[in-house]
């Protein structure tokens, strides 16, 4: 597996932009400083840190499918939640475009504790990844919401950079 990691200083000095004034973030909201770009087999995923440990990583396969977690090193709302239970879904908006709820959710503990949700390959639909993939195309902060709570948002920095990045690395794998 490929790894690339570059942060939003470095990214801004390789396209000539700042990023770090590309969208206004909530001020109770930690700042998401970086990205990570990992690579194999079929699927690619990106990693948004935050400076509070918290991380949202977005994962395209090769057949269309999109899926989305947040986790952290040691999460409490994970404590005594059944891990094998899928039914639920997480709903994710992107400022000022839309949402989107997956098919499928659940809770995920181990060495990272967090959720997840995964939404199917279809192009468009309920909880299908084609209409996440055009909110996602349009906006650059995610606020992810999982059982009725909101577990925080993140700035990619760049309109439609995370979903282009994976999309464009399954698919012209190096």
């Amino acid at each position: 597996m490929k790894m690339f990691t570059l942060s939003a200083l470095a990214m801004s000095t390789f396209w000539g932009a700042s990023f770090l004034s590309a969208g206004a973030v909530s001020a109770e909201e930690p700042e998401t400083y970086a990205f990570q770009l990992e690579v194999g087999n079929g699927r690619c995923s990106v990693d948004y840190p935050r400076s509070d440990g918290t991380t949202l990583t977005l994962l395209y396969l090769k057949n269309g499918r999109v899926n989305i977690s947040v986790h952290r090193p040691r999460w409490e709302m994970v404590d005594d939640k059944n891990t094998e239970d899928q039914d639920n879904p997480m709903t994710i908006e992107v400022q000022g475009v839309g949402k989107s709820k997956a098919k499928w959710g659940g809770y995920r503990n181990g060495f990272v504790q967090g959720v997840w949700s995964a939404w199917d390959e279809n192009p468009s639909g309920a909880g299908s990844s084609g209409d996440l993939i055009k909110l996602m195309e349009k906006g650059t902060i995610y606020t992810v919401w999982f059982e009725g709570q909101k577990l925080g948002s993140f700035n990619t920095k760049m309109k439609g950079f995370a979903i282009n990045s994976i999309r464009n690395c399954v698919n012209n794998p190096a």
